[in-house]
């Protein structure tokens, strides 16, 4: 049985009563490897690009690992905008993207740049601290600071902060000492 449309809404106001008769979660609640199936049936059929929220009540079962690119040069370091729309995230932020299984922290950078900054392109110095994000609005997930110099391009001056502007998404607020920190270390 396929669920879609007025059929899936019927499955979510029944609730795991649905579920246990299509044999997807066990008398506990937990996920059996029939529901497995069906949901990775499900997930497959999801074209790329659809709207992610779909996926963050599937996160807030885990903590997902993230990079923060703090990408310096002259004493200043980049901030991106988020989105318009952006329901849990408005204002400023490092750029940064969940980490895929066996990438690399140099391959997440490298898709982080290609997503959200195009114009350049950075190398990846070395990490230079990690936060633990319960408090995080989305779901909770864990931040990797990558110290990142660019390696070719240019961005114009309104991506560069010399000081923490006020916009600053809450949750990265607390990475700004630590950027502060690299941004006055002569060792970049």
């Amino acid at each position: 049985m396929f669920l879609y449309g007025e059929n899936w809404e019927n499955a979510v106001e029944s609730g795991n009563d649905f579920l246990k008769d299509a044999s997807c979660i066990d008398l506990e609640g937990a996920l059996t490897e029939h529901g497995m199936d069906v949901f990775l049936r499900l997930l497959e059929k999801l074209p790329p690009g659809k709207d992610g929220r779909a996926f963050i009540p599937l996160k807030r079962r885990g903590v997902h690992a993230s990079v923060e690119l703090v990408i310096i040069k002259d004493g200043k370091v980049v901030l991106t905008r988020r989105e318009a729309g952006d329901p849990y995230f408005q204002g400023l932020h490092t750029p940064g993207t969940y980490i895929l299984p066996g990438e690399s922290w140099q391959d997440a950078a490298d898709r982080c740049v290609a997503r959200e900054i195009k114009s350049i392109k950075v190398r990846v110095i070395r990490d230079i601290a990690v936060f633990n994000n319960p408090e995080c609005p989305r779901f909770h997930d864990a931040s990797i600071l990558l110290l990142c110099k660019v390696v070719e391009g240019e961005l114009g001056k309104e991506h560069w902060f010399g000081e923490c502007p006020p916009d600053l998404i809450r949750v990265h607020r607390k990475y700004w000492p630590v950027i502060e920190k690299a941004l006055n270390s002569p060792r970049q």
